[in-house]
Order: C-alpha cells, then structure tokens, then sequence
C-alpha cells in the first residue's frame, strides 16, 4: 500500500481546516474529494487550462476511493495524476498522504461537456495540454 510515491503524481501541500474535521480531530471522509478536486484545479491552473467556462464543463461520472488511514489536522500531500484522457473523457488518479504516510487512493472519471449537457469532443488544443503538458510537469518534479 505504501509503495505509491508521490513523486509519481503531481503534488500539492495543503493544511487541513479545523472545519474539515469532526469532534475526534479526523477529516470527514467526503472532504477528500474535495482536496483531490481543489488539486486537479491546481493543476489544470498550471496547465493554463480554464477550470470554469460558461460553454463547457466538466462533470464527474464516477468516483472511487480506498480510505487506508485517517487523516489529521496537520500538513496533507495530495497527488494528482492523468491516467488516460479519451475522446470526451478524462480519468485522474490520486492520492493523499500525511506525514509521509498514505492515507487513500482514488480515481474519478470527468466527462467534457456542451451547454447543452450533451458530451463534447475534448478539443486538440486542451488534449495537448492535458497529455504532453501534464507528462512535462511530472518530468520537472512538480
């Protein structure tokens, strides 16, 4: 389980919120995907992709998680990887660990989409970036 490296994943730091947690000091299970959607926008940022378009969006269609241990208040490592970008879709894998410990992994598919809600064609442009772009930040130990 521990054999991840987050060296693997593009990475983000971030302090856990005492509002993030429950009476016993935990992060509450749900707010992970929060951290995992605040580091897929950080890297997207970085990308120089837009996170939000008034013409597209990006919708989650399915998400899974494997919790491994709690999460604390304290310093948290989120790592974010692009396993497969297809047509219309894009399927990022990630990671979080505290204090040098892995504490789950998930993945979650989104789906690019019109105003319309109707699937839309990733443009060549954005699959560029999304491909060779995130290949690039990995290669430079982002």
């Amino acid at each position: 389980m521990d054999d991840i490296l987050i060296e693997d994943y593009y990475h983000v730091h971030r302090e856990v919120a005492f509002s993030d947690t429950d009476m016993a000091g935990l992060v509450h299970f749900a707010r992970l995907l929060i951290y995992a959607e605040d580091a897929e926008h950080c890297v997207l940022r970085t990308l120089g992709l837009a996170i939000y378009n008034r013409d597209e969006a990006w919708p989650r269609v399915h998400v899974s998680v494997n919790y491994h241990r709690p999460i604390m208040l304290g310093g948290a490592d989120i790592g974010m990887k692009i396993a497969y970008v297809g047509d219309t879709s894009v399927h990022w894998e990630f990671a979080i660990w505290q204090e040098d410990r892995l504490c789950c992994v998930g993945e979650y598919v989104v789906v690019h989409v019109g105003q319309d809600g109707k699937k839309k064609e990733i443009s060549e442009n954005t699959r560029q970036c999304l491909t060779s772009g995130f290949s690039k930040l990995i290669s430079e130990g982002k």
